[in-house]
């Protein structure tokens, strides 16, 4: 491996998508079908005063787009743009589109290597090593010290990535994951990156700290096909900046490149109502016993494209390449049935998510009374498994993340009212820049509340504390009263919602409410050091419930989460150690029992070895431990480690070597225990 870094630099950025975007595409549409001097597009720029560009710098702006392959050396528009202002590419396509084709600079000359491909392929690992959720994202300090070494694909494995994990140390005195230092303009050039992925369904919108870049987990079949497949897009050499610029604009590289090739090229549509049929076929959806897919197929393919059900478009393009009249009765489908398909888009894993016969199917146990419930806790108590285990109970033959009727979402920092209800999104269509409504998982949920009466519909909301959870709720704060009936006791006007609910086909009356199928439970990590105070308002509308630390067992009455290892000649076992250290916290470091943890403080039917499940506890537990609980203590009578330890990085290495580096006083706590 090279150990000098690649350069992932995108040329007079500050981000990729940026305000004006749209209208600069739409110029260059107009003017750049054909070659054009940059001094004449400058000029032209200068002129159209609706246009907003760099820093009034018309060759920055230039530059920009030329980088990023929207124009090519000759100033022409390449495909990929001219195909968002057709409205054959929509927004997140086009970015997924231009940034697959993009090579680490250092390798225009040797080498293709694609950033995207490898963030693809990294992530693509983390889903397969099935690490703890809380773990799989992506640091931009560790993205330049290991992602930008890479030069061949083949380097970026398992070993690679779990040593990345190994040293992902949080420095909370600086809120930053690691010891790298930014160097030049490496945060910026990152972060053009990570702001541009955040514009896709393929990732979250950011959260509270904006070097992480966190993937929509519902889209890993996406990931697990460009990892697969990235590496076999043509690797031939890139001789000159012309063949480079070439490559940028050319519709019959990137993706396109290794996307299966499944239409005859002969094939008509003869009745338009079969085109459905195609698309859920390609997608994944459904196949009918009674379609003559032979007339259309050059072999059975069914579900080939369902990778790309998020952005079904690139998919699409390809098709329109080979089969104009297929191609362009599939573009057609997306704007006439956009609705349906967007709801489709909600969950990768849920196959039938428009399917209301599937619906209707699924069996659930009713309930009799409405649920307001907000778990709290020490970390790892289980909180989130007390909520699982009460949906199992009106869904058993459902796994909870392929129930249509449970709607997930997480708290943090930045979380606003317009992320959980629902906000106004900018779209452009045939050129044209239109203006639609996004539901947030708040009115997602509600809506099939009101829509399936007679099932039961869950809305969980994670991490509670961590955002201004008044703020977040807002008007809606108003409908959390009930009746002895469950429903909301009063009503409100609340024109985004029901707009949406019109949208949908769906009468609840002038006014939104919560029927009593609509049940909502949250969570609180007690110790969380960024919480916002939930006020006593909130509070009261809920029915607050402690999970206490004690330990959870099998039917058996076995012990659930167990694990065994050894420092030095002492074995421990991860129950009898977790319950020690909470007695030391709260007996003799005077702690509260908001620093003790839980028995899932790891969860280690995530990790695939021992070996794993070790670097669990020295990645996991000893920071929390040295920094959030040694750290918070006032006296230093009492230590949980040995007390020769100065420094974090001593006693990391001495954990990762086996040696003892525990305190007497928390061995005889664990030599009492008896679990």
């Amino acid at each position: 491996m090279n150990e000098s870094l690649n350069d992932w630099y995108i040329d007079r950025a500050s981000n990729v998508y940026v305000d004006g975007f749209e209208d600069m595409l739409i110029f260059f549409y107009k003017n750049c079908k054909e070659k054009i001097s940059s001094s004449s597009l400058s000029n032209l720029i200068t002129l159209d005063n609706k246009l907003k560009f760099s820093k009034g710098n018309p060759n920055a702006t230039l530059t920009h787009y030329r980088d990023i392959g929207v124009l090519n050396k000759e100033n022409k528009i390449g495909s990929s743009a001219s195909e968002f202002v057709n409205g054959k590419l929509d927004l997140s396509s086009l970015i997924i589109d231009l940034f697959f084709r993009r090579f680490s600079k250092k390798q225009h000359t040797s080498k293709v290597v694609r950033p995207f491909v490898v963030i693809c392929k990294f992530f693509d690992i983390l889903f397969k090593m099935e690490i703890d959720k809380d773990d799989v994202f992506l640091n931009s300090r560790e993205c330049i010290k290991y992602l930008y070494l890479i030069n061949e694909y083949a380097e970026l494995d398992f070993e690679y990535v779990e040593d990345m994990l190994s040293n992902r140390i949080y420095d909370a005195k600086n809120n930053k994951i690691g010891s790298y230092e930014f160097k030049s303009n490496e945060a910026t050039n990152i972060n053009i990156w990570f702001n541009a992925l955040r514009e896709t369904p393929l990732f979250l919108p950011v959260d509270g700290n904006k070097e992480n870049l966190f993937p929509n987990v519902d889209q890993r079949e996406f990931f697990a096909f460009v990892a697969a497949n990235g590496e076999f897009v043509s690797s031939k050499k890139i001789e000159n900046s012309e063949d480079l610029y070439n490559y940028y604009c050319n519709k019959n590289f990137g993706i396109t490149e290794i996307l299966p090739r499944v239409i005859l090229k002969e094939a008509k549509i003869t009745d338009e109502k079969e085109i459905e049929k195609i698309f859920d076929y390609l997608f994944g959806y459904k196949m009918f016993k009674d379609f003559e897919y032979f007339r259309y197929f050059k072999y059975p393919c069914f579900g080939v494209y369902f990778p790309f059900i998020s952005v079904p478009q690139i998919a699409i393009r390809q098709i329109d390449y080979d089969n104009p009249n297929i191609g362009n009765s599939l573009y057609q489908y997306l704007r006439d049935y956009k609705k349906v398909i967007q709801r489709r888009e909600n969950s990768m894993s849920n196959l039938l998510a428009d399917n209301s016969s599937v619906f209707n199917d699924i069996k659930c146990n009713k309930l009799d009374y409405n649920i307001q419930n907000l778990y709290f806790g020490a970390p790892g108590t289980g909180k989130s498994h007390r909520v699982d285990e009460l949906i199992m109970e009106c869904y058993p033959d459902v796994k909870i993340k392929d129930n249509p009727f449970v709607f997930k979402t997480t708290i943090y920092l930045d979380y606003s009212y317009y992320n959980f209800i629902g906000n106004i999104m900018p779209t452009s269509q045939n050129g044209e820049i239109g203006y639609d409504f996004k539901a947030g998982v708040f009115t997602q949920s509600l809506a099939r509340a009101c829509e399936y009466k007679d099932k039961e519909i869950f809305l969980i909301v994670e991490e509670m504390s961590r955002g201004n959870i008044a703020s977040i709720f807002g008007d809606v704060f108003q409908l959390l009263d009930r009746d002895e009936n469950g429903n909301s006791e009063y009503s409100i006007n609340n024109d985004l919602i029901s707009k949406h609910l019109d949208d949908e086909e769906i009468n609840i009356g002038n006014k939104i409410y919560l029927p009593r199928n609509f049940h909502i439970m949250g969570t609180v990590n007690t110790s969380d050091q960024n919480v916002n105070v939930i006020d006593t308002a909130f509070k009261r509308r809920f029915e607050f419930i402690y999970v206490d630390v004690s330990p959870v067992y099998n039917a058996d009455r076995t012990l659930k989460n167990t694990y065994k290892f050894k420092l030095a000649d002492k074995e421990f076992e991860w129950n009898n150690l977790y319950m020690a250290l909470n007695e030391l916290i709260t007996t003799k470091m005077e702690l509260s029992e908001d620093k003790q943890i839980g028995q899932f403080f790891i969860k280690f039917n995530n990790y695939q070895n021992d070996e794993q499940k070790f670097k669990a506890i020295q990645n996991k537990l000893l920071h929390y431990l040295w920094d959030d609980v040694q750290g918070a203590s006032i006296s230093d009578e009492y230590s949980i480690f040995d007390k020769n330890y100065k420094t974090f990085s001593l006693l990391y290495k001495d954990f990762e070597g086996k040696k003892n580096v525990f305190s007497e006083e928390l061995i005889a706590l664990y030599d009492k225990q008896s679990l």
